[in-house]
């Protein structure tokens, strides 16, 4: 379970997060959704500090974390709690797959590298890449390299698991391998936030919807009722204008 209290976030002059407050409990699956610049991985990215939070507090594996007063330990448990999927891969280029999943293993958990390898490699099969483990990243396609990323984040065993718009670095044709891989790893994690624009992947998988606009969570709700019958007329908006290329209109009510 993750919880976040008045979590807000500010460029400079810019607020991009106003007083957040989402819980994702465990075992479930969350799907941050808005518009482009709503905040949403901003959001993602002060739930491990990458970006740190200007307020607020961030509750996860019975800690308690105030942005305010965060310690250099505080914020190493939370990215032990936490995995991050970025968008653009973050792959190092002068390691092979399986090297670049071991990593994580051999230098941050200590993990003899023998063992650290024979992890990757099943981790490299659960996301369908057991051929490849040999090959460098710019060997592979950007869906395959996304995998690698995947595996990575899971060798990890972190208690959520954040993806950040993993397919919108991909061709159309890859988005669809990835999104089918991060289905069927998700009973490996306890929980997962992913911010994505792919809304038939969202109603598929998630749990609960956030919708957030303007740095403001509008709704959060069942994944069934959003997509339904949203509760605001700017969700509504918002699907009326991106859901027709994925869902059938005869399956939602979007009389708003």
């Amino acid at each position: 379970m993750i919880r976040l209290t008045g979590i807000t976030k500010s460029f400079g002059d810019k607020q991009v997060l106003r007083d957040i407050n989402m819980t994702v409990e465990t075992g479930e699956i969350l799907v941050v959704l808005g518009p482009s610049g709503s905040g949403k991985s901003t959001l993602l990215r002060c739930i491990n500090f990458l970006e740190r939070p200007n307020a607020g507090v961030i509750e996860s594996g019975g800690r308690v974390i105030d942005a305010k007063t965060a310690t250099a330990r505080d914020i190493l448990f939370l990215r032990n709690q936490t995995a991050m999927v970025f968008q653009q891969f973050n792959l190092f280029a002068n390691l092979t797959a399986v090297g670049n999943v071991m990593l994580g293993l051999t230098d941050v958990k200590a993990m003899k590298k023998r063992v650290a390898r024979e992890l990757s490699l099943q981790l490299l099969e659960k996301v369908g890449l057991s051929d490849k483990s040999g090959f460098y990243p710019g060997q592979l396609s950007g869906g395959q390299q996304q995998r690698v990323a995947i595996a990575r984040a899971l060798a990890m065993k972190p208690d959520v698991l954040l993806l950040d718009e993993p397919t919108s670095a991909l061709d159309p044709e890859l988005i669809e391998d990835v999104l089918e891989c991060i289905e069927k790893v998700a009973e490996d994690v306890n929980s997962m936030i992913i911010v994505t624009h792919e809304l038939g992947f969202a109603r598929s998988v998630a749990d609960k919807i956030v919708f957030i606009d303007e740095g403001v969570i509008l709704e959060e709700t069942e994944a069934s009722q959003f997509f339904l019958s949203p509760a605001t007329q700017r969700a509504g908006e918002f699907l009326k204008n991106s859901l027709r290329r994925y869902i059938n209109p005869a399956d939602t009510l979007l009389q708003i």
